[in-house]
């Protein structure tokens, strides 16, 4: 069975652009790939398991100041002490409450 790719195409400014492939092995570090999202704040739900932990620690690990939202705030803070740690060595940021 084939691996579908789809063609995202990111805009640094209005004269250029580039297209990237992304498929079903792609990575959030593969997607974050030399952005920098110093000074950006970003809110995700879901950080007490699977992808809005991983997608919280990616984004912080990219210098954002992300919020996070979980059903059971114990269970969040639990699963997201890696991503606290990897925020403050990159440079981002990362609560729950």
């Amino acid at each position: 069975m084939a691996t579908e790719r789809y063609q995202y195409k990111e805009m640094e400014n209005d004269e250029h652009s580039e297209a990237t492939s992304f498929g079903a092995t792609s990575t959030t570090d593969d997607i974050l790939s030399g952005v920098n999202l110093k000074g950006k704040r970003i809110f995700v739900t879901g950080v007490s398991a699977g992808i809005g932990v991983e997608t919280a620690r990616t984004l912080a690990a990219h210098g954002a100041q992300v919020v996070g939202a979980a059903r059971d705030l114990n269970k969040g803070k639990a699963a997201t002490e890696p991503v606290r740690k990897d925020a403050a060595s990159n440079g981002g940021s990362f609560e729950t409450d």
